[in-house]
């Protein structure tokens, strides 16, 4: 594996960040905002996140970044893990950490995802960041500057996308919505002892069917701008 598998930003802000001494007093040196994104099973995140970063950088004239896949592979690089086990956190993880045990140094899905949550929170602390997934929502709770946005539509719209995006049938994609929305659901449940579909732990929550992630990413950017978080561009 590369040493590095990030575009040399991504990979300078990480590894900032990774090095960053435990803070005391954490809520008074927040500064620059971070914004995460939860989804349903069958929901698209990253659109929303591509077009939340288009209209920050232009808005604050910072570079905001997304972490998403660039963070499994930042942590895979440095963890020595295998980023299709990381990307499947959640995803029939007894079987999935009978086979880990049987492999030296053989993580268990609640060990790699406690190393995740490390990762994540300190890239939430610096700011300027979009977090996609990953229980960022739960995880980053008490982080003042964070703002938590999560995206659900009808459980037929989130098949149909499923089906036309994977090539399924209308049946395979059901069984699929279905399965993989109740192991995520029920790992963050085990891990955190929270429902992450609970409402009161976002800001907004929008229905990915009747909006689009023009009018979403617009009502993100005024959320924030409203609490007067966003350091906007002269």
């Amino acid at each position: 594996m590369k040493v590095s598998l990030l575009t040399p930003n991504i990979e300078r802000r990480l590894n900032t960040l990774i090095n960053i001494n435990d803070r005391k007093g954490m809520h008074t040196e927040l500064k620059s905002p971070t914004i995460t994104i939860s989804r349903e099973y069958g929901c698209e995140a990253y659109p929303l996140a591509n077009a939340l970063k288009v209209k920050l950088d232009k808005a604050t004239g910072n570079d905001w970044q997304i972490f998403d896949k660039e963070l499994i592979k930042k942590i895979s690089s440095d963890k020595h893990l295998s980023e299709n086990f990381l990307s499947h956190i959640g995803d029939s993880s007894r079987f999935m950490d009978f086979m880990a045990s049987f492999s030296k140094g053989g993580r268990t899905h609640s060990e790699a995802y406690q190393m995740m949550t490390e990762y994540i929170m300190k890239v939430a602390m610096q700011g300027n960041a979009i977090i996609v997934g990953r229980g960022a929502a739960l995880s980053t709770q008490e982080l003042e500057n964070c703002h938590h946005f999560r995206i659900e539509a009808p459980f037929t719209a989130r098949v149909e996308s499923i089906a036309k995006r994977l090539n399924l049938s209308y049946d395979e994609a059901k069984d699929k919505v279905v399965n993989s929305q109740t192991e995520r659901e029920k790992f963050i449940k085990d891990f955190y002892g929270k429902d992450i579909g609970d409402i009161k732990y976002y800001n907004a929550i929008f229905n990915g069917e009747k909006m689009d992630v023009e009018m979403m990413a617009d009502i993100i950017c005024t959320l924030i701008e409203n609490k007067k978080e966003l350091a906007l561009a002269a």
